[in-house]
């Protein structure tokens, strides 16, 4: 089946080269058997030789009926082509007109009165023959008038034609010469006359412009048309003005004696050389008078503003009068036209007259009549459905005489058709736009390397455009064939000649390393080049290199305001990664014009665009533009994350995980955060993680916590790292690993989050397999230190305070330790407090100074500074006694954890001191100070007093208090680890 359809296809095609080049009976012998076809383009051209009487032996149909069928088929040159018989009467060229009548000669009659011997009749075969559509024929008519060239003329004349204009023979200006003169010597004037033009012709053998003057000035007064070739002649002599002045004459004179060639020729001088009105007083007589070359000069001039001021209508009037008598190039412009000032209007007529331009050849018009074939048809490419229905055509295919193939001749098909034509005949954009239709499969079957190599024809020819997706074809090309820096040279020859989008994509390769070195500062002069020119994808990008410090210095505000420009603009990606900065840093700047994007996101929402109902979440939430309303920017986010917007999924994830506004559903929160995550939004891949580390709403799974911490980390989440961190530390999901562990804080310390120092440090502060390593620990702690991190000015402090691998030097503690107190480390602020208490590493004791320093601890709820702080105001040290507040610090503490806080508790409860005395609570205390802290021997053997002096009941009651006492600290516990969890998220 495939070698016939070929067989059928390469068939066609012959026969197309066989009509085109003038071999009819081929051509008809090849399209005969398609009379019952329903091949639209076989049908079209045997309805043309049937039309033009080139052969019609063994066809039953008619012209009307063949060109009438291929056009039922939707062929649209046939619907043309009868428009045109339907118009004009069919004359063939052997015809002679007598009296409105055609009489058509008869082969066989002619060929027997030649058979006798005499000239005229054997003139009249050889004439006959001359316009045969076979090439034999037509050779043999040549014969035959060379055979009576000296009993007849005119033959030699004929003769002389044939070989000047290189029909039926090859053009030969000597021989042209040759016959001209011997029809010139026999006393026919048109013979002298086309020897003139033999000699006046620059790019023949033969050029003689004197001779031809000569020639010319001797029969000029017998021949008006002598006058005319002589004039024009003179008046193209831009050496002496007065020969051109004699040659205008010649013209007038030669028009006034009925040359309306001359006419033309003295017009048009006159409208080049100043003589405006009377070259347009000529041209509007000869026009009038049907003259073709006049009504389309005409026409040319009211659409081009040529000596009279510009006029489309009178411009269309002589187009379409020129088009009508035959003018291709005439109706090329009226289509022009048409498309210039009245785009969308006069459609039928618009396509009429680029089908007549287009059969006559006309690139441009072929290229205009393609594409607007393609608009018609909606030029998009076939749906899966459509592409597997066209995949089983094209296997049927037509066979000979009875298929149609659908694609091929579909409106699609169609304009492939004129656009291939057009691109074939040189036209840079029909190339362009061909490339594009194999590309997507519009009209034919998809087709990259033809796409790639009509796209490289007009490349080469110099499209900015065309180099442009050449460029993106090798770079997005996925068998990597192509050298790495023919994409980059394309895109420079595509910016080169104006096409600015080129400087965005090299900014991009040159950003992401693509095929060739990384450079984020080229990469950003690029940017800069394309913003210039408004290319709205390099304000996002630009954003970007300000958001994240990638070869310019970080600036939120400048990332903020170059990616609002792009937003503006309805780039998507910028309309997303300006919501994210909005969720992600409204405590860290200002949004004054977020309530401008109000109506950007409402556009969007009415499109149907999930990024319009999140932002417009986003101003709902804050209240920017808006009024504050929870509920309405519930409903939106609920609106967009139902579209699966991957932002919008992880934000109600948030609001599910944190109970805000909803019923609290870990459940749904990792439902959500895992749709999200499957769209790699860094947070969402960390929350996911999350909830498989601590059995938020399912199963805790180390293993997939650990991947998905992974993911998170790739997408340059930092909080990631010191999660993979610990894991790694810990063994959790993962091989024990320290060195792999350092190695995520190392990662996490480089990208400028100081606490990765102190995690760092631990490691080595912990026992390994080769020990504490305490200088490593002190180099890590130091370079913290050096950034002014509180914890590890602290740690480093108790170092050199303890003398654990490092010289121990108090003096180096303290100064370290004031340091830390300094840059309000609450840990640091209770050791210096313990000290001056207690008199310390050679610190005087100073109560006053110990409470400034225990009540700055305090109010950053260190519970041992609280408990410390509590009995200083029990035993009155560097303040009045104050039982009460010292009860009040001691619930304080006691309620964050300390076992040292409940047990004071215990003794005031059970003494009486600033409470009311109760033996239940102070049961109750000891009882939680024991669980606490194990092995307290001071709580355990309270405890056991505390048994003696209650009953059975007050006992059970204790026990009771302690037990819901206890719960309340795990619920609490157990949330400031979700809010531990969540915090990363959280900051803004």
């Amino acid at each position: 089946m495939i070698i016939r359809n070929n067989f059928v296809e390469a068939a066609l095609n012959n026969a197309k080269d066989a009509y085109r080049t003038g071999h009819y009976n081929d051509a008809f012998f090849l399209l005969k058997s398609y009379e019952d076809s329903d091949n639209p383009e076989a049908l079209f051209y045997l309805g043309n030789l049937v039309a033009d009487n080139q052969n019609s032996v063994g066809i039953s149909s008619s012209a009307e009926d063949l060109l009438s069928k291929s056009s039922s088929l939707g062929y649209l040159p046939a619907e043309y082509k009868l428009r045109h018989l339907s118009n004009k009467s069919i004359h063939f060229w052997w015809a002679s007109p007598d009296d409105g009548q055609v009489r058509l000669a008869d082969p066989e009659v002619l060929e027997a009165k030649a058979a006798r011997g005499k000239p005229e009749d054997i003139y009249a075969l050889g004439h006959y023959l001359i316009a045969s559509s076979e090439r034999e024929q037509r050779i043999r008519g040549v014969h035959l008038l060379e055979k009576v060239k000296a009993e007849i003329p005119e033959a030699a004349l004929i003769l002389g034609d044939l070989y000047y204009g290189g029909r039926i023979v090859s053009r030969d200006a000597s021989r042209a010469l040759y016959w001209y003169q011997m029809a010139g010597a026999s006393g026919i004037l048109s013979g002298r006359l086309g020897e003139a033009k033999v000699f006046l012709d620059p790019q023949g053998s033969c050029y003689a412009p004197e001779k031809a003057e000569e020639i010319l000035l001797e029969i000029a007064d017998d021949s008006a048309e002598a006058a005319c070739v002589l004039g024009k002649h003179y008046t193209g002599n831009l050496k002496i003005p007065r020969v051109r002045e004699k040659g205008t004459e010649l013209l007038k004179q030669s028009w006034e004696r009925g040359c309306d060639a001359a006419g033309y020729y003295y017009s048009v001088y006159c409208l080049e050389n100043g003589r405006g009105d009377e070259g347009r007083r000529v041209m509007d007589i000869l026009a009038q008078k049907g003259f073709p070359d006049a009504v389309f000069r005409l026409a040319r001039m009211y659409n081009d503003g040529g000596n009279v001021p510009p006029m489309p209508d009178k411009a269309a009037f002589y187009f379409n009068k020129a088009a009508e008598m035959g003018n291709t190039e005439a109706a090329w412009g009226l289509a022009k036209l048409l498309l210039d000032n009245r785009p969308g209007t006069c459609h039928d007529a618009l396509k009429y007259f680029l089908g007549q331009a287009a059969d006559a050849g006309h690139h441009d018009a072929e290229y205009n009549l393609g594409i607007l074939l393609r608009r018609e048809a909606g030029g998009a490419a076939p749906s899966s459905d459509d592409a597997g229905q066209d995949a089983e055509g094209h296997k049927k295919s037509w066979v000979l005489g009875n298929q149609r193939e659908n694609r091929r001749h579909s409106k699609c098909g169609q304009a492939l058709e004129y656009i291939k034509r057009a691109a074939q005949g040189g036209h840079v954009e029909a190339a362009l736009e061909l490339s594009e239709l194999y590309e997507k499969g519009i009209g034919t079957n998809r087709n990259f390397k033809e796409a790639q190599n009509w796209c490289l024809r007009a490349a080469e020819k110099g499209n900015a455009k065309a180099q442009f997706r050449l460029a993106e074809m090798y770079e997005n090309d996925s068998s990597k064939s192509t050298d790495e820096h023919v994409v980059m040279d394309w895109y420079q020859k595509s910016l080169k000649n104006g096409c600015w989008e080129a400087a965005y994509r090299i900014a991009l390769m040159y950003r992401y390393g693509h095929q060739i070195s990384r450079s984020d500062e080229k990469a950003n002069s690029y940017l800069s080049t394309a913003m210039e020119h408004n290319v709205v994808p390099a304000f996002f990008e630009m954003g970007l290199s300000f958001l994240n410090g990638l070869g310019v210095e970080k600036s939120l505000p400048k990332a903020k305001s170059l990616i609002y420009q792009a937003a503006m603009h309805k780039y998507l990606p910028a309309v997303e990664a300006y919501g994210k900065i909005m969720f992600d840093n409204n405590d860290r700047i200002s949004f004054p014009e977020d309530a401008q994007l109000k109506d950007l996101f409402e556009k969007l929402s009415q499109a149907g665009r999930p990024e319009g109902d999140f932002g417009q979440f986003l101003l709902y939430q804050r209240g920017l533009g808006v009024p504050k309303d929870q509920n309405k920017a519930l409903e939106l986010l609920e609106s967009s994350a139902a579209q699966k917007y991957r932002y919008a999924l992880y934000e109600l994830g948030l609001v599910y995980f944190t109970g805000n506004g909803v019923r609290k559903s870990y459940q749904k929160a990792m439902r959500l955060f895992r749709e999200s995550s499957e769209q790699n939004v860094d947070r969402a891949l960390y929350m996911t993680g999350i909830c498989y580390l601590r059995g938020y709403g399912t199963f805790v799974n180390y293993k997939e916590a650990f991947s998905f911490f992974l993911r998170s980390s790739e997408q340059g989440f930092l909080p990631s790292y010191r999660l993979l961190g610990e894991m790694c530390e810990n063994g959790l999901g993962v091989v024990k690993n320290d060195e792999e562990a350092v190695r995520y804080y190392r990662l996490l310390a480089n990208a400028g989050v100081d606490d990765a120092f102190l995690y760092i440090a631990n490691i080595f502060l912990k026992d390994g397999k080769q020990g504490r390593d305490y200088v490593s620990a002190q180099n890590w702690l130091r370079q913290g230190a050096t950034r002014n991190h509180a914890k590890c000015c602290y740690e480093l402090a108790k170092l050199h305070l303890s003398g654990r691998g490092a010289v121990y030097d108090p003096g180096e503690g303290i100064r370290l330790m004031y340091r830390a107190a300094n840059l309000n480390s609450k840990d640091a602020l209770y050791y210096l407090g313990k000290a001056y208490r207690d008199g310390l590493f050679q610190i005087p004791v100073n109560y006053q100074k110990s409470l400034v320093y225990l009540k700055a601890a305090s109010e950053q709820n260190h519970s041992e500074a609280t408990t410390l702080l509590g009995l200083m105001y029990l035993n009155g040290l560097g303040c009045a006694k104050n039982t009460y507040a010292a009860y009040d610090l001691f619930y304080i503490a006691a309620e964050h954890g300390s076992a040292e806080a409940q047990y004071q508790l215990a003794l005031l409860y059970r003494d009486g001191i600033g409470v009311t005395q109760s033996y239940i609570d102070a049961y109750m205390w000891t009882v939680l100070a024991s669980v606490f802290r194990k092995n307290n021997v001071y709580a355990s053997q309270l405890r056991r007093e505390m048994v003696v002096l209650l009953t059975k009941p007050q006992l059970d009651i204790a026990q009771t208090k302690a037990l819901k006492k206890f719960r309340k600290y795990i619920t609490a516990d157990a949330q400031v680890n979700v809010s531990n969890d969540l915090e990363p998220c959280l900051r803004r």
